[in-house]
């Protein structure tokens, strides 16, 4: 079994503990944080990730912090020879990640990103869809109230909306519509009063272009009322794919159950519900964390490295680029 040890005791770290993952170790700066999921899940809470990694001598780490802080835990990892997953961005400083990156290859542990739509079947059959259709145009919104975290308030904490929202996004653009060809982004401020040393954009869009030629119109805001999460649609000829709540919706679709084996040979997903107008898929319960861990004890990594520190470093980058060259209004 792998001795695993959570840094980082927020919202994500949350969803980690809950995952049934043997957990001996919960790292947080409030230890009234690490106490709690101690507590609830096992483990020994600690304030000192130090001390942690140096008294449990784990496996493996999930590091949930915020990116300001992330890389000298990163590092620490990596030289105790701890393989991790870390969500994004990846670093928030230009050379860390490159270090980061090279003490990887050196040691030969597995790195590899948070995230909760990539390891997912909701992935498989976004990806099934892509492969099978040609996609003209993709939206894609997250819409959430604003932060409440004080470094999401700050901009240069953060990395701004489109480094906190956006990341997880374009890499799986990257992976499905291949290169981007041509962005045109804005962002905006000053919607989003009264609330104290709040300095980053409410709201982002933008158009990219890729080159499978597949247009992607990204919406992202913190002005709403609710977290709904990914918004997702894909349009092909025809052919409409939509994520929400979890769950994925295909319209123009038919299914024949007795075509069940060829499917699954073709590596596609059976659906749940066959409706009048639509296939719907729900997720499983593979978590991000379970998948990682399932990886590591398999030995059979090679599904974390669609994935890797080093793509979540490439995409940390293009989100820069982007961020360049949007224009503020």
């Amino acid at each position: 079994m792998t001795k695993t040890v959570l840094i980082g005791c927020g919202n994500n770290g949350r969803k980690i503990a809950a995952s049934g993952i043997d957990i001996v170790g919960f790292c947080d700066l409030s230890i009234d944080r690490a106490e709690e999921l101690a507590k609830k899940y096992g483990g020994e809470a600690y304030s000192d990730y130090r001390k942690m990694i140096a008294e449990k001598t784990p496996d493996a780490a999930f590091v949930c912090t915020p990116p300001y802080c992330t890389d000298e835990i990163l590092m620490f990892a990596v030289h105790s020879g701890i393989s991790f997953m870390t969500e994004t961005p990846v670093t928030r400083q230009d050379g860390k990640g490159k270090d980061i990156a090279e003490k990887i290859r050196e040691k030969g542990i597995t790195a590899a990103v948070y995230s909760e739509l990539y390891y997912s079947r909701l992935m498989r059959v976004i990806r099934g869809f892509c492969k099978k259709y040609q996609v003209v145009q993709a939206d894609a919104e997250i819409i959430t109230p604003p932060p409440a975290e004080f470094w999401k308030r700050d901009g240069d904490l953060s990395g701004g909306i489109l480094t906190e929202k956006g990341t997880d996004i374009l890499w799986t653009a990257l992976n499905l519509f291949g290169e981007i060809k041509n962005v045109s982004a804005v962002s905006s401020r000053g919607f989003v009063t009264g609330i104290a040393d709040y300095s980053t954009d409410d709201c982002f869009s933008a158009v990219i272009t890729f080159s499978k030629n597949t247009i992607l119109n990204l919406t992202l805001g913190s002005y709403g009322t609710a977290d709904d999460g990914l918004k997702l649609r894909l349009y092909a000829y025809g052919k409409r794919l939509e994520l929400s709540g979890g769950e994925i919706k295909v319209y123009g679709e038919t299914f024949d159950p007795g075509k069940t084996k060829k499917m699954l040979h073709a590596g596609e997903e059976i659906p749940d519900e066959v409706c009048a107008d639509c296939l719907v898929y729900r997720n499983d319960d593979i978590t991000p964390a379970r998948a990682f861990i399932n990886a590591l004890e398999s030995g059979k990594t090679d599904s974390l490295e669609s994935y890797s520190y080093e793509d979540g470093l490439r995409v940390t980058e293009l989100v820069r680029e982007i961020n360049r060259k949007t224009v503020s209004i």
